[in-house]
């Protein structure tokens, strides 16, 4: 009895079999996906006006107590109420220009960003345009774990090339208004020679017999 039910199942009996070994196949599916969830996105880049606005949200556990990211040409870092911030190399008179760091931080895990709670930080930009990038933001959390969110639009200094390209643009055009204005000259004094040597040309005796006719 026991040989022929493994041969000849019931159907009532593969229905069940086959809702279990679905619903652990969904169990073992969803168990990765809940591990690989990240614990805080970080949205946003460059507006209109050419300043850098980001929203930071986050879902982990533990609230967001410290944000840290680079930077380039920024003068003016701003944070959400109650958050402390520090930012090296902003543009202003006697300072370096040479790419700097942002860091933002709260005392109290209170004041931090809570699990699903979002803030939002920005940058505002100097005259002097940097370069829009992708760069990394440093994420601390009130319970001592971190993480870096890779990928996020960024101003970064410019490439060496970059940086020496209106250089070399310019010494180009001078060159070559300065060979404009050599080729003009020497043109006008080889006219002035040309006017020169007809001038100082003898003329030629007149035919006597050519008179008497």
């Amino acid at each position: 009895m026991y040989f022929r039910f493994i041969t000849r199942p019931d159907p009532k009996t593969l229905l069940r079999v086959a809702g279990w070994l679905a619903a652990v196949g969904w169990v073992a599916l969803a168990v990765p996906c809940a591990a690989d969830e990240k614990k805080v996105t970080v949205s946003g880049g460059v507006d209109a006006s050419g300043s850098y606005r980001w929203t930071i949200t986050n879902y982990y556990d533990s609230p967001i107590v410290f944000v840290q990211f680079g930077h380039y040409h920024g003068d003016m870092f701003l944070t959400p109420p109650g958050w402390k911030r520090e930012a090296t190399y902003l543009v202003n008179v006697g300072v370096p220009d040479r790419p700097g760091v942002c860091t933002a931080w709260v005392d109290s895990p209170k004041e931090g960003i809570p699990r699903y709670g979002s803030a939002e930080f920005g940058l505002r930009m100097a005259v002097i345009s940097a370069r829009v990038g992708k760069g990394e933001f440093l994420i601390r959390f009130a319970d001592g774990t971190s993480t870096v969110v890779t990928g996020v639009t960024l101003p970064v200094a410019p490439e060496k090339i970059e940086s020496y390209a209106g250089l070399i643009g310019f010494a180009l055009l001078f060159a070559g208004l300065v060979g404009l204005e050599l080729r003009r000259r020497l043109r006008a004094r080889r006219a002035m020679r040309s006017a020169s040597a007809g001038a100082a040309a003898p003329l030629e005796p007149a035919d006597p017999a050519g008179q008497g006719q």
